[in-house]
């Protein structure tokens, strides 16, 4: 059985959690550079959205990309 991309394994998170972050991506999939794989599913039709959240205990800024299922 042929290993999943990232693209694949970030799709079919995305699908089942509806939501990610980098950290998360990290964490749960391995995968580093969570923009680039977004920006490749958007490049093939889906509709993911960012929002910018704030982490008071680091007080840095992060993405929460969420899916949008097409009606």
């Amino acid at each position: 059985m042929k290993p999943k991309t990232n693209i694949e394994l970030v799709r079919t998170y995305l699908v089942r959690h509806g939501k990610i972050t980098g950290a998360k991506a990290f964490s749960s999939l391995g995968v580093y550079r969570l923009s680039d794989v977004i920006l490749k599913l958007r490049n093939q039709g889906l509709s993911i959205e960012c929002e910018m959240k704030f982490n008071k205990a680091t007080g840095k800024y992060y993405g929460e990309y969420s899916y949008q299922k097409l009606a």
